[in-house]
């Protein structure tokens, strides 16, 4: 499987090939959802975007989008299905999973910086 980056992915406004311009960067996916318990992590991620760097897909099931079937697969290191809103993956500058966090993970956590501070 090739990585992360190789990804044919749209940007929201259809600008095509979003992931290739992050090749070479450490990578955080987020899979996010606008109304549930665990929504109020939004501000703690825009806040960690916005130090750290400046980015609607089906999850699970037979239209599962390429970029989680990477992330989810037994190639990835860390398989399985997305468990919930939030999950997060961090994705080193070669394009693999470098570590999976559960959704209850909040953006502040000492382990998840101390991994993204590891890969930069």
């Amino acid at each position: 499987m090739s990585g992360f980056y190789d990804i044919a992915v749209s940007s929201i406004d259809g600008t095509a090939d979003l992931l290739s311009a992050l090749r070479g960067k450490v990578t955080l996916a987020v899979n996010v959802a606008s109304q549930c318990g665990l929504t109020p992590q939004y501000r703690g991620l825009e806040e960690l975007q916005r130090e750290l760097a400046p980015e609607g897909f089906e999850v699970n099931g037979p239209q599962r989008h390429a970029v989680y079937h990477f992330l989810t697969s037994a190639a990835s290191g860390i398989p399985g299905d997305i468990s919930w809103n939030f999950e997060k993956f961090l994705i080193g500058r070669d394009g693999q999973v470098l570590k999976r966090y559960p959704p209850e993970t909040k953006p502040r956590d000492n382990g998840l910086l101390q991994d993204i501070a590891g890969a930069l």
